[in-house]
Order: structure tokens, then C-alpha cells, then sequence
């Protein structure tokens, strides 16, 4: 956000307070746009950007008008919800989505309600067709960043216990993807052993609750232009690694990955490996070279848990 919002979001602590600001835009400036909250009190704003209407997603979704569920998984990248919100956006190959993505700051909604998601694994069983997908955001963020993803995990539990409200349901009623298909997701909350005490953490908030309130922000949005994520792993036919950026797109060489990432406007990245001993150096020269900056990047540790992965540019001074 910037200075120029009609309201700013305050950070503490993972709570978010709204408080005045400048005035809005003009509207006849072209930079600003309307962005749309729902705000829970001092404890959660939700964003509301939901995933374009294109020729993809009309192939894939179809109104269902039955809740049951809410479901909670972890990411499996250190991105942002609304970086998380662009990969799905625009990818073109998995049909994998959810309705809400949230991080140490916000949720963001990125399917309507009704609308149902691919996330459970259970095709068109009750995971996928009855449930509400909330996906923790920062799941890869250990040591430095664990920070980020434990105040994400404080605010899915907010956003968990607004929904659950909101539908007449109880936390009986919530559900890890585990439930649905066995899959080792949340896997944070699974490692630590911790789904009674986010269950007890959401009841909790269903307690004290504030009503929610929809407000509508006339800004400039400057979030995430030209800051984007790239996934590495192992082209399993030819046996070389995989970039995969978050606009959905493969590249089997650097040069390929550059053009796109300045095709698309974007000049600072988080880079998301999951090869063991990759040339990392070698990367982030050639990013430097072309005027990509690397916020962030992620390598697997040895003897840990596949998803515990090190951030080397913040926990070393050489790579």
C-alpha cells in the first residue's frame, strides 16, 4: 500500500488495524482502483481478488451451493497470499485452486464462497464440492522467517472461526486435507502435532468475534507489481531442472526464464528449490546480470523433513 490510501493498514503483532489516511485518489486517476475488505475488527482484514473470469476458469468451476467444511492446508512455497493469488491467476496447466489464501498480514479471497475449489484431492466428493479450502501461506518459512508463517497460522484461525460463523457451522466441522485424502497437508500443523490447539484457538475466536464489516478502498495498488516467484525442481523425462515460474509457464534453460520474467515486468523474485546441493550462485549471478534482484532463496536442508528448506540469502553472508 501507499501513502496515498484512503486507509493504511497498521501491522502489529499480526493484528491489523485500519485507521484514516490521506484522501483517495482522483478517479480520474488511471493508477487507482477500488479494492474491496471485509475487516475483523483490529484482528483480520480479507481481501476480496477473486480469480479472473477467463476461458480456463469457466471450464473448471461451477456454483455449489452446500457448505459443509472448512479445510485447512499449508502452501508449499514461502510466498506471500497474494503472490500465492497471481500463481493461480495465471497458470495454465494445474487446475488446483482454493478460496482463500492467508499470511502474517491479510487473507485474500480468491474464489467466491459458492463457488468450489480443487483442493481436497477427492474429486467431486465432499472436500472439493462441500468445503471452504483456506490455505496457510509462508509454510516454507523456517528460522528467521518462522515469524511470519506462525502469525500467518494466528490469522487462518481468525479467518477459519469468520467462516465457520458465517455458515452456521462449528469447529467440528473444520477438516485438514489429511481428512479428505491422507495427504501429509497441513504439514506444519501435522509436524508439530498442534491441530487440537488450532482447533482450541479457532473456537476461541468464535467467542469474541466483532462483527465484520465490507468497506471499499479507493488506492494505488503497488502490491507485487514486478515481484514474482520462481519454483525449481527435477524435470523428471529429461532429468534437469525445472523453472517454473508463478505465471505457470516451464523452461528448460535461464535465458528462457529471463525473457519471460521481463516479459511479464518482473524485477525481484523468491526463488523456491527443491534440489538438493543446486547451483545457487550460478542462478542469482545470472538474475543479477539481468536486473532481477533475488528477495529470497529457498534450498532443501539434508536430514530434515522434505518441506524444511533454508533461506540463503537471509541466513548467509556467501552462497
Amino acid at each position: 500500500m501507499t501513502g496515498r490510501n484512503l486507509l493504511a493498514a497498521v501491522i502489529l503483532g499480526g493484528a491489523v488495524t485500519l485507521t484514516a489516511q490521506e484522501p483517495p485518489p482522483p478517479a480520474d486517476d488511471p493508477g487507482a482502483t477500488a479494492v474491496e475488505y471485509i475487516v475483523i475488527g483490529d484482528l483480520l482484514k480479507i481481501r476480496q481478488a477473486v480469480i479472473d473470469d477467463n476461458e480456463y476458469n469457466r471450464q473448471k468451476y461451477e456454483p455449489e451451493n452446500d457448505i459443509r467444511y472448512v479445510t485447512i492446508h499449508n502452501t508449499a512455497e514461502p510466498y506471500d497470499a497474494f503472490q500465492e493469488r497471481t500463481r493461480v491467476n495465471l497458470r495454465t496447466t494445474s487446475v488446483t485452486s482454493f478460496h482463500f489464501c492467508v499470511d502474517e498480514n491479510e487473507a485474500v479471497q480468491i474464489l467466491p464462497d459458492y463457488t468450489h475449489g480443487w483442493h481436497a484431492g477427492d474429486g467431486r466428493k465432499d472436500g472439493n464440492m462441500h468445503s471452504i479450502g483456506i490455505e496457510i501461506a509462508r509454510s516454507q518459512c523456517i528460522g528467521p522467517d518462522n515469524e511470519l508463517y506462525l502469525r500467518a497460522e494466528q490469522n487462518a484461525a481468525v479467518l477459519a472461526a469468520y467462516l465457520l460463523k458465517k455458515y452456521g457451522l462449528s469447529v467440528d466441522d473444520l477438516r485438514m486435507h489429511y481428512d479428505w485424502i491422507g495427504k501429509h497437508c497441513p504439514h506444519r500443523i501435522l509436524d508439530a502435532g498442534s491441530w487440537d490447539d488450532f482447533k482450541a484457538a479457532v473456537a476461541e475466536a468464535m467467542k469474541t468475534m466483532p462483527e465484520p464489516e465490507k468497506i471499499t478502498v479507493s488506492m494505488v495498488l503497488p502490491d507485487n507489481e514486478g515481484f514474482g516467484g520462481i519454483n525449481i525442481s527435477w524435470n523428471a523425462k529429461t532429468s534437469s531442472p525445472l523453472y517454473n515460474t508463478m505465471y505457470g509457464k516451464d523452461f528448460s534453460n535461464v535465458t528462457a526464464m529471463i525473457d519471460d520474467l521481463k516479459a511479464n515486468k518482473v524485477d525481484r523474485v523468491t526463488v523456491s528449490c527443491w534440489i538438493m546441493d543446486y547451483d545457487a550462485e550460478t542462478l542469482i549471478n545470472q538474475l543479477a546480470e539481468a536486473g532481477i534482484e533475488v528477495a529470497a532463496f529457498y534450498v532443501p536442508e539434508k536430514n530434515v523433513p522434505d518441506w524444511v528448506r533454508k533461506n540463503l540469502i537471509v541466513n548467509t553472508t556467501e552462497i
